[in-house]
């Protein structure tokens, strides 16, 4: 039994076979010196910020655009309005028990 319809489940076959399966293709690694023993790159330091831990999430479309915003200039830019999007499949879920998951919690 499975907890998604099967229109969700082809959502999400090509979305993954869309966006997700060709980000190894997408991502550029470093070349390697010669001499060179390590692919770590020196950052420039900056203290941390508020804004660096805040994530707005409250809708589909805040959380796009955090997600874009946290990804622009990577292999993920634009996978966030994508990923919102595809949460339009699916809706808040429909409990379709006979008995309420909330009885679980009374014992």
């Amino acid at each position: 039994m499975s907890s998604i319809e099967p229109r969700q489940e082809k959502a999400l076959i090509a979305f993954y076979r869309d966006n997700v399966s060709c980000i190894k293709e997408k991502t550029v690694f470093p070349e390697i010196t010669p001499g060179a023993v390590s692919y770590w790159q020196s950052r420039e330091w900056r203290p941390l910020e508020r804004k660096d831990f805040e994530i707005a999430l409250g809708n589909a479309g805040e959380a796009a655009a955090t997600l874009d915003r946290f990804w622009a200039g990577t292999s993920f830019e634009g996978l966030g309005k994508k990923l919102g999007q595809l949460s339009r499949k699916f809706p808040e879920p429909m409990e379709k028990s006979d008995v309420s998951s909330l009885i679980y919690e009374m014992f």
